[in-house]
């Protein structure tokens, strides 16, 4: 069937005779071995696709099998040569990979990570080619319903209860799309090699971060096996043996070996005062008695500068007592001549 309108513009459509049941539209190809039930993407060139993949930005339908109404319109300038029927409504056969797992009724699928122009099953948020109508097992093409558009799957949780008389969730994997887990109390992997309790300890294989702010390390002595706790106080590296039992930086062990030295402990007195103190000798109790071997003081030195004890940091000069001079006696007076 064709018609036009005023613009002389011509288009035209037909009814599929063989039962098809998608709506589809012709477009054109370079690659001739592109063919039904492959997934396709818009080229950078007017009316043309390619198969698609995962890199495709432009997701655009399906081949169709036998379309039940094609459509086309050819602007001028463009020959209608290796064009293929696109579906992009309805339902048709789609090529799947089972790179994700079988696919079953109601799945959805999307694009092969591996093979262009193939589907395979969605398991997480992104671009959805459409619903599967069909169980894939033994089939390389699934009846799938097209449904272009971004989805992201429901969280859905299957529990059950071990023989421990746990609750476990038995579910092959969800998506989160971007929520959080709150109010967890504790996180373990199927294998055992990685947890994470309610008190924060955290048990695993490896850890690789880029940044890591520690207040105390424990260490396993490759020799001996044995645990040392180790940790940063004023700068210097110190360890004990035993584990870190406080959070707060404070070991149960009063004394820490300087890591590779011997432990030395410097008492710094701020008392300034109190320490000039100390150093200075008593001013009434002398050095040593003069004696043997140790000369008096000469005569002639008049004063001697004693530190002041008041500790105003000057000092004051006490006079060197003055010599006393006996007057000679006087001759006695003797009365008469002789």
């Amino acid at each position: 069937v064709s018609g036009g309108n005023a613009e002389g513009r011509i288009s035209s459509y037909t009814w599929g005779s063989t039962g098809g049941a998608d709506l589809a539209e012709e477009y054109l190809v370079h690659d001739e071995s592109i063919n039904a039930g492959d997934v396709v993407s818009l080229t950078d060139e007017l009316l043309y696709v390619e198969r698609a993949s995962v890199d495709s930005p432009h997701v655009l339908g399906i081949v169709s099998t036998k379309p039940g109404v094609t459509l086309r319109d050819w602007p001028g300038g463009i020959s209608p040569e290796n064009n293929r029927a696109i579906a992009l409504a309805g339902r048709v056969p789609v090529k799947i990979s089972k790179e994700n797992g079988e696919v079953k009724v109601g799945d959805r699928l999307t694009l092969s990570k591996t093979l262009p122009g193939l589907a395979m099953k969605q398991t997480t948020s992104g671009q959805s080619i459409g619903i599967v109508m069909e169980e894939s097992l033994g089939k390389d093409k699934v009846l799938t319903f097209i449904n272009l558009s971004y989805w992201t799957p429901v969280m859905q949780l299957s529990v059950a209860q071990n023989s421990d008389g746990d609750i476990v969730d038995t579910s092959d994997q969800y998506d989160l799309n971007g929520f959080s887990f709150i109010n967890v109390k504790a996180i373990a992997s199927i294998s055992g090699k990685w947890s994470i309790d309610e008190n924060g300890n955290i048990v695993a294989v490896s850890i690789t971060a880029e940044k890591a702010r520690l207040n105390k390390l424990e260490m396993v002595d490759q020799g001996t096996g044995e645990i040392y706790c180790t940790w940063i106080e004023f700068g210097e590296w110190l360890k004990v043996a035993g584990e870190c039992l406080d959070r707060d930086g404070e070991s149960d062990n009063s004394s820490g070996e300087v890591a590779g030295e011997s432990t030395e402990v410097t008492v710094d007195d701020n008392n300034n005062d109190d320490l000039a103190s100390d150093s200075i000798p008593d001013a009434t109790t002398p050095d040593s008695d003069p004696g043997e071997g140790s000369p008096e003081s000469s005569p002639s030195e008049s004063s001697t500068e004693i530190p002041d004890q008041v500790g105003d940091g000057t000092s004051e000069t006490t006079p060197e007592p003055e010599p006393v001079i006996e007057e000679p006696a006087a001759e006695p007076v003797v009365e008469g001549g002789l």
